[in-house]
């Protein structure tokens, strides 16, 4: 810090202090300023430690010079600091992880969920393609599991983003710890990093949300639970669902919601003889924060219940407990529903008017603050999710890739496509594999594929419905020892030419010397697994250059080398 005196000299400051505040409102008081004899317009440095936020990021810094006496301000100064976790990987390391996620607020319990993560090359240079830079996760950071992912095809100074599945045994909050390693350096860790997430059981019926805007997606057909005294007495929040339906009024509500799958929605709502008088209230509407969105609502709703309002749209059906009524609301969207609430616990209604892929929202309150047990069961009309995948995952096989996958639940699955990529963008189908129609047990998948795209292969599952919807999972990616490694000696050569050839299954093996014309010159050996010792004669061979290419039984083509014969 530089004070200068101004306005005639200073002769032994012992009254003045500076102090320093991270907010303009709470100062600190360091030291006094030493004493000393400045001369008009003279400046002096000093030096001193301050303490810093505890987190980083940027700050503004406020000085300032305080006489004792009477607390007056002297001089004040603001600068522009940023603080830094110096704790944290430097720039200069090879590799960062510099962001880790997951998709959502949690995954869920023995099913696979995506781990996305950013890494940036700091190396000084582009990290190109290939199995160095080994991505691993570990649930204890302890025992560590291979990715499929790889710090590859990086410019310097650029970050790669990617993502790799986790399928978590236990529920509650997890910590998943990641790192990088150096398989061409003893597995010397690069870099690493954590993420903190929870965890749930999914097959659990979903809870309501007091939040419209966070209300969960029901994708089983079933029965859901619920019971309006677990949800908060209304905070004002909600207050525009008033007037959806006539005499109502909003207590303690909780949301849902859906996507439906057809033009008709089918629904059963019950609700217990224990209600109370007042019942319960519910709604189906378009959009949260649109009280003109109403689909169909039910004021009153319970056994006992003398007198009960129906809406559709925006017209209401007071007295009415049974019969079909056609209506629009505000959006200008016309409904159909069909009711009859005759029938005391559990009435069914038929809602028609609904568009396939759209969101629907349910939203049920105790009238009058009741607290009343229900349950709302959809027999047709909500899409429900096809399959749940309980893991995917790839094996590397001397005969090939195998590609396993099991599912937990299926619906209407008609079949299976499995698609491979070298890159992991530019995916191609190579093979269809029949679904089990529905099942409610565990069932087991594999598929070999014999011609992997390269050293590392990229995997994508696509589950297709009888009514052709689809959903296509995230991928995952299977590593190959190099295989066909092929090294030759002496180059150039004369008679014969000596050949290492390491393989990763036993079997007759072309050995195919292609000129520069085009002509080819063939011979074919028999190979053990492993590394085979041979010499091939190349008498018959004129001189000038080949394309040595070694290939497999099914003509694929495994190494290639340039020679030259003298």
């Amino acid at each position: 810090m530089s004070y200068k005196a101004t306005g005639g000299s200073i002769t032994g400051w012992t009254n003045f202090k500076y102090q320093y505040s991270w907010d303009g409102s709470t100062w600190s008081t360091q030291a006094n300023i030493p004493t000393e004899t400045w001369n008009n317009n003279q400046v002096k440095d000093f030096n001193y430690t301050i303490t810093l936020p505890s987190t980083s990021g940027s700050y503004t810094l406020r000085w300032r010079v305080v006489n004792t006496n009477d607390n007056s301000i002297l001089s004040t100064k603001t600068i522009s600091v940023e603080v830094v976790d110096c704790s944290a990987p430097a720039s200069n390391d090879p590799l960062t992880i510099s962001s880790l996620s997951i998709d959502g607020a949690s995954l869920c319990l023995n099913e696979s969920g995506k781990i996305n993560l950013s890494i940036k090359n700091n190396t000084g240079a582009a990290i190109s393609a290939g199995t160095q830079y080994k991505v691993e996760y570990s649930w204890d950071n302890s025992t560590w599991t291979a990715s499929g992912v790889y710090a590859e095809g990086i410019a310097d100074g650029a970050t790669k983003t990617a993502n790799f599945n986790v399928t978590p045994t236990s529920t509650g909050n997890k910590t998943l710890y990641v790192r990088i390693i150096d398989t061409n350096n003893s597995n010397t860790v690069v870099t690493s990093s954590s993420l903190t997430f929870n965890v749930v059981d999914c097959t659990l019926p979903p809870t309501a949300s007091l939040d419209c805007n966070t209300a969960p997606l029901i994708q089983t057909v079933g029965t859901i639970p619920g019971n309006t005294t677990d949800y908060s007495p209304n905070n004002g929040s909600n207050s525009w669902m008033q007037g959806m339906v006539t005499n109502s009024s909003i207590e303690n509500v909780g949301f849902f919601k859906f996507v439906a799958n057809s033009s008709t929605l089918k629904y059963t709502f019950c609700v217990t003889s224990n209600c109370g008088y007042s019942g319960i209230q519910i709604y189906l509407f378009e959009q949260c924060g649109n009280g003109g969105s109403n689909i169909m609502s039910v004021y009153s709703f319970c056994s006992e219940c003398g007198q009960t309002t129906i809406s559709v749209g925006n017209t209401n059906y007071s007295g009415v407990k049974s019969g079909t009524e056609t209506a629009s609301n505000s959006l200008g969207h016309s409904y159909t529903v069909t009711f009859d609430m005759n029938n005391g616990q559990c009435n069914t209604f038929t809602v028609t008017g609904l568009i396939p892929g759209n969101t629907y929202y349910w939203a049920l309150d105790g009238n009058s603050g009741q607290k009343c047990p229900y349950t709302l069961q959809f027999t047709d009309g909500i899409s429900t999710l096809p399959i749940k995948l309980q893991s995917i995952y790839g094996t590397a096989l001397p005969q090939g890739n195998e590609i396993s996958w099991i599912t937990a639940t299926e619906q209407n699955n008609a079949y299976f496509e499995l698609e491979s990529s070298v890159d992991g963008i530019n995916f191609t189908k190579i093979a269809t594999i029949p679904g089990a129609g529905k099942s409610s047990k565990l069932r087991e998948y594999s598929f070999l594929d014999r011609h992997p795209a390269g050293l590392v292969t990229y995997y994508r599952l696509r589950q297709v419905d009888y009514n052709g919807d689809s959903e296509t999972f995230d991928p995952i990616s299977v590593e190959r020892k190099a295989m066909g490694e092929v090294l030759v000696s002496p180059n150039p050569f004369q008679e014969s030419l000596n050949v290492d050839a390491d393989v990763l299954t036993a079997g007759i093996y072309t050995f195919s010397f292609t000129s520069m014309s085009g002509k080819s010159v063939n011979q074919k050996q028999y190979l053990e697994q492993g590394i085979n010792h041979l010499q091939l004669q190349t008498t018959d061979l004129a001189k000038g250059f080949y394309i040595l290419r070694v290939m497999d039984a099914e003509n694929n083509t495994i190494n290639t080398v340039k020679v030259v014969k003298e």
